[in-house]
């Protein structure tokens, strides 16, 4: 999409990338996490897994993965910690990894979720491994996160197609 995303830590560029296994804070320096940043449309974002956000109600959120403005990434990792707002999400995607199935709970957490970040996230979607006729009707209506079903490595079409969505919605977004 024009730009090249560069491996960061909290301490610099990193000897080795650390995922978070959990939720956590962005500036925590329990383990020197890893994440992306880039350029898009001319701004600085971020590209995290297991950020926790504070809400609206003043609730902690964790988003599985989510694209953040580097700027209000940075102001947290600052002097003065601090958890970043909301209003900073340009994506966030719930991931959900099942033997079976996925139920339509996990899409109604995660659109009480998102309401509690605010409107300024510009696009979701919730991904699983397994599809789910119940939670693809629910996500149906506008404005709710985009269903992407059926995402393993061993089937590149649709993980092709994931890719290829996400680029589209990331060019609007950042478009406007």
């Amino acid at each position: 999409m024009g730009g090249k995303p560069v491996a960061r830590t909290n301490q610099g560029t990193p000897g080795s990338f650390v995922f978070r296994g959990g939720p956590g804070q962005i500036h925590s320096q329990r383990a020197n996490y890893g994440y992306l940043r880039f350029t898009m449309g001319g701004d600085d974002y971020e590209l995290h897994a297991g950020v926790e956000f504070r809400g609206t109600s003043e609730m902690m959120h964790e988003l599985d993965v989510c694209i953040m403005r580097a700027v209000e990434a940075d102001r947290c990792r600052g002097l003065t910690p601090d958890d970043p707002n909301p209003r900073s999400l340009l994506g966030a995607w719930e991931c959900k990894f099942y033997g079976k199935t996925v139920g339509k709970d996990a899409g109604r957490e995660f659109v009480g979720l998102l309401s509690d970040m605010g409107n300024n996230c510009r696009t979701a979607g919730l991904c699983s491994n397994v599809e789910s006729t119940e939670l693809r009707k629910f996500l149906r209506p506008r404005r709710r996160p985009n269903p992407h079903f059926l995402l393993i490595p061993a089937h590149g079409p649709l993980e092709d197609e994931f890719v290829g969505h996400l680029k589209s919605e990331l060019r609007k977004a950042t478009c406007t």
